[in-house]
């Protein structure tokens, strides 16, 4: 198959977050059995800085990128990556587009959705449709959200052909809007077993926090409301902590940061709280085998790749009922799931981490087999190609709920 891809950034723009690696994994993979693949994305190194400047056509191993050149117009609410524009786009699309068997969009509320989507449209090519987690408009923008939905999302979402889920969770997200169950296909998140082959002996992360033998309980992610930092700050302060024990916090600050740690003083726990910026690669690796328990317990999650990651590394996790990754891991002893804000259940979890010690770990490394197995990028691009290829066999003729199911949708 010939397939475009079309996501908001692409490697090397590893800043961007997971679904860069997702989108480097999958192609990679796809081009390996064979397919031929091009990757359409930005021209972004993060949220404010560009890779470089113009739009250039390039390859990224054995995959084709076009990075468009990006206008950021405007911000829309805290955290948002905002109103942006790729002013190549639409004539890469007349040029380009009808030579494709299939359009991968990877995103929903944007700039490079609506326009090939509606070039998708015009020449009945068939396309997929992955919104991340990003179909319920739950924490902010939702005044320019409902107005996407009302005036184009309705054309997008009748001309997809195949909407992928990586959860039960996002697949429920979908149904709020599409009638036919059957154009939605879940689809996990895939674990790349090479990148957990080297993870460094503990002590490293842990000598460069200044740190030895403390109890550390650890969140890595993004700084912002919705991931309940906060819960778990009230958590690790209400435990009966050992002596010298440590939360340390990694990651992106949104805006949130200083919230927390205004919120450790009034705890009284600011001694015992360590901010970290972002970690990738082997320091992400050396943060996860340090911790004794990696709490990732938001408000809401698609899928989740910490929890997995946390794993991976022989390292147990708690994560709350709203994560939807929960359907994979949760029948590992490893893994325990609360109630999103239920901050005695946290305080439980903690409090039996400093009495399980190597038996948690051990239940980890039983984890990361299974996962490796179920979640391995083969597996994964296998479902995707029988994706592509049931999207290319028919035409969408989806119907519209007329009033959303739930509340939380348009």
């Amino acid at each position: 198959m010939k397939i475009c891809y079309i996501t908001l950034g692409f490697m090397p723009a590893v800043k961007l977050g997971g679904p860069v690696l997702n989108a480097y994994h999958l192609t990679r993979t796809l081009a390996r059995r064979g397919h031929e693949v091009s990757v359409w994305c930005g021209n972004l190194a993060d949220k404010s800085t560009k890779l470089f400047e113009g739009t250039r056509r390039s390859r990224y191993e054995a995959v084709e990128v076009v990075y468009f050149d990006t206008h950021k117009l405007f911000p829309v609410g805290a955290g948002s990556f905002g109103v942006y524009v790729w002013p190549d786009l639409a004539s890469f699309c007349h040029r380009e587009l009808r030579g494709f068997d299939v359009v991968h969009l990877d995103g929903y509320r944007d700039y490079p959705t609506l326009t090939a989507s509606y070039f998708c449209r015009k020449w009945f090519v068939p396309y997929v449709l992955q919104a991340r987690g990003t179909m319920r408009a739950a924490f902010n923008s939702f005044v320019a959200k409902r107005i996407y939905d009302k005036l184009l999302g309705k054309a997008i979402l009748a001309g997809c052909n195949r909407f992928v889920a990586s959860s039960g969770r996002e697949a429920e997200d979908y149904a709020a809007f599409v009638q036919d169950r059957s154009r939605i296909i879940k689809i996990y998140n895939g674990v790349s077993r090479d990148e957990f082959a080297d993870i460094p002996p503990r002590g490293e992360f842990r000598k460069r926090l200044g740190l030895s033998d403390q109890l550390i309980i650890a969140y890595l992610g993004r700084l912002h409301p919705a991931k309940g930092i906060d819960v778990l700050m009230r958590a690790f302060a209400g435990a009966g902590r050992p002596q010298g024990a440590r939360l340390v916090i990694i990651g992106p600050d949104e805006g949130f940061r200083a919230s927390l740690t205004a919120l450790s003083v009034e705890l009284g726990i600011q001694e015992a709280v360590i901010f970290v910026d972002a970690l990738r690669g082997r320091d992400k690796l050396s943060a996860y085998a340090d911790s004794d328990l990696v709490v990732y317990a938001g408000q809401s999650e698609s899928f989740g790749m910490v929890p997995i990651e946390s794993l991976m590394c022989g390292t147990p996790v708690v994560i709350s009922e709203a994560c939807g990754c929960r359907e994979v891991i949760e029948g590992f002893k490893a893994a325990h799931v609360v109630p999103y804000g239920d901050v005695g259940a946290l305080i439980a979890e903690i409090e039996r981490t400093a009495l399980r010690g190597q038996v948690a770990r051990a239940g980890a490394e039983e984890a990361r087999e299974a996962l490796s197995r179920l979640l391995s990028w083969e597996s994964i691009c296998e479902q995707y190609e029988n994706a592509y290829l049931r999207a290319g066999g028919d035409a969408p003729t989806i119907t519209f709920h007329t009033e959303p199911s739930a509340p939380a949708f348009f």
